[in-house]
């Protein structure tokens, strides 16, 4: 490289500097770096370019919802339901059963399940990139699901309170990866209208989650098993069989994807980039984790879901 070129990039990196914040700067430099990288590889260049072509996004779009939004929305349906049915089982008879409406014992039954939900949220998400999605959602899925089959054995309320944190620890990772994983396919907005629709089907299907665990309180008694018993058992067989199809059906990455073609995945990468340019993984490091705490836009965001959700629990 020539000295024109160090002092021009030089130059480049001081007006930088002056006209923007630290980090809007690590992102001036990430793209202009990727940029330079890209102009001494011809090949990718071509790749990078964008050319619309109307019949193939359809197409590809089309099997990349089919192949994401309903399984995902499945599996976050009973996720839902598996996390606030404290209610119907201490109704159904784990209240004389197990005595918890002795003093605070289901409200710190209630409360286990969050501490561990609130503290894992994160990790998880920068986990699921080194394990990829299929793997990291269907198995954390699984193992919650067997949780549910095994809290139907327990018989005190500490276990109760103890395997509901268990569950905190393994849905952690679920919702943010799902949202995560949806902003890795679409544009900007298109990605509105799909979160819509998976947050859509979990709603829709907790409507019936009260009408699912009177059902399965009708079997009260059977072989000798109480109510509630049976709602657990049965819930926890249901998200573990949905975990083992989510296994075959969850699309990974779009650099990961077994379902496209080369030509298709080539048209979603394109179109990231040219959207918002962040097709390729953006390594998360200290300086940015601390930027991203302290933009204040988050936490506005954070405020708003936390005042929608309260009302859910």
């Amino acid at each position: 490289m020539s000295s024109d070129t160090h002092l021009s990039k030089e130059v480049f990196y001081m007006k930088a500097v002056d006209k923007n914040p630290p980090r809007e700067f690590e992102e001036i430099v990430r793209r202009s770096e990727m940029i330079q990288r890209h102009q001494a590889e011809p090949s990718s260049v071509e790749e990078l370019q964008y050319v619309p072509d109307p019949v193939l996004e359809r197409r590809t779009l089309r099997k990349v919802d089919l192949n994401l939004i309903p399984i995902l929305g499945a599996l976050y349906s009973f996720a839902l339901i598996d996390r606030t049915n404290l209610g119907f089982l201490y109704i159904s008879g784990m209240a004389a059963d197990l005595r918890m409406d002795i003093g605070d014992r289901y409200s710190i039954s209630v409360m286990a399940f969050f501490v561990p939900y609130i503290l894992l949220e994160i990790p998880s998400n920068l986990i699921i990139r080194l394990v990829g999605t299929s793997r990291w959602l269907s198995t954390i899925a699984l193992l919650w699901g067997l949780t549910m089959v095994a809290m139907s054995y327990i018989n005190t309320w500490e276990g109760i309170a103890g395997t509901r944190a268990l569950m905190g620890a393994l849905e952690a990772g679920f919702f943010p990866a799902c949202a995560y994983l949806v902003s890795c396919w679409y544009t900007r907005r298109e990605m509105q209208l799909r979160l819509a629709c998976f947050y859509l089907m979990s709603v829709l299907a907790g409507g019936f989650a009260s009408i699912l665990a009177y059902g399965l309180y009708t079997l009260d008694g059977r072989d000798g098993r109480a109510g509630w018993r049976w709602i657990l058992f049965v819930e926890g067989l249901i998200t573990a069989g949905l975990a083992v199809i989510a296994c075959l059906l969850i699309a990974d990455f779009p650099d990961k994807n077994r379902f496209l073609n080369h030509e298709e995945t080539k048209l979603i990468i394109q179109r990231i980039n040219a959207d918002r340019g962040d097709a390729e993984y953006d390594y998360m490091t200290w300086a940015k984790f601390r930027s991203y705490l302290l933009d204040f836009k988050i936490w506005c965001f954070g405020l708003l879901f936390f005042g929608s959700t309260v009302p859910s629990y």
